[in-house]
């Protein structure tokens, strides 16, 4: 079942600096809300990416075609990411790594933390709508 969504995973040091009204709203210093509820196990499958701007730029080439994302409960309970795109020189771009909760205690469900793959330091991952 593919599902629609709306997502935003947040890296504050890139998106503070981010700020073009002709494509994109100005971005906010205040925090965007997140859902109350996230069911992972509903969460996973295959998600496209619907639309592109400076946001969704921070985590994807610009005018990347065909830009996916898997994700998968883990045997650690993790969820699994695997994203995939094409650049406009044809050449596939491939990142895998894992969402979790930071807390055991869960208190807010759209909020996660993201490790990719190679890249140093992870990042907050946040479900901010679903539908």
């Amino acid at each position: 079942m593919i599902l629609a969504a709306t997502l935003l995973s947040t890296m504050v040091a890139s998106v503070t600096a981010l700020n073009n009204a002709t494509t994109t709203p100005p971005l906010s210093s205040e925090p965007l809300p997140t859902v109350t509820a996230l069911d992972l196990d509903s969460y996973q499958g295959h998600w496209f990416q619907m639309y592109d701007n400076l946001r969704a730029e921070i985590f994807t080439p610009k005018n990347s075609q065909c830009v996916t994302a898997d994700y998968t409960i883990r045997e650690d309970g993790k969820l699994g990411v695997h994203n995939y795109g094409i650049n406009t020189e044809g050449k596939v771009s491939v990142i895998d790594g894992y969402a979790y909760y930071a807390e055991e205690d869960v208190i807010e469900p759209g909020q996660l933390k993201l490790h990719l793959d190679g890249v140093p330091s992870e990042a907050d991952y946040w479900v901010n709508g679903l539908g």
